[in-house]
């Protein structure tokens, strides 16, 4: 956690120690992971993940997604992105987290007007929580996301939560 604050305050450095700190100490952080089901299999993805057979077909279906959610007003928060990199490095961060991915799965295998169903391991950030409101207005989709706090129904871009998660 402390990695993390010292991260969005813009303190990299400090951040940095502390992540030597906790390698050094055999301390790991809990990957974030997210999973959908589909056709009785269930897939699972991480951040930036490249494994799934049909990732090639995943990144394109985010990359289309993150363009049209971005004509609509979506505007990537990077206060969310807790490593030092250039502006373009984030946005793609953010663009390929687990659940992005998992959306962008679920909306090329869950046929329409079927509900997408995804889970995460960790409670989901704000910018995902920002873009998956766009993305259910956008396709007409209903999103169901249950995060380590609660479950999020997205429909014609409002959650259930009253953005208060």
């Amino acid at each position: 956690m402390l990695s993390n604050l010292y991260s969005a305050a813009g303190r990299w450095e400090d951040a940095a120690k502390i992540r030597k700190l906790m390698k050094c100490r055999g301390i790991s952080k809990e990957p974030g992971s997210s999973w959908t089901q589909a056709n009785g299999k269930t897939h699972t993805f991480v951040s930036e993940d490249r494994s799934h057979p049909m990732m090639a077909r995943i990144y394109s279906k985010i990359d289309e997604v993150i363009a049209l959610i971005k004509e609509a007003g979506y505007v990537p928060d990077m206060s969310f992105v807790l490593h030092d990199m250039e502006r373009e490095g984030k946005e793609l961060g953010l663009a390929y987290h687990s659940e992005k991915l998992a959306l962008a799965f679920g909306l090329l295998v869950v046929p329409s007007g079927a509900v997408i169903r995804i889970y995460k391991n960790l409670r989901v950030c704000g910018d995902c929580h920002t873009a998956f409101k766009y993305i259910s207005s956008l396709y007409d989709r209903h999103i169901v996301l249950r995060d380590s706090n609660c479950f999020h129904h997205f429909v014609d871009g409002k959650c259930s939560c009253g953005d208060y998660w």
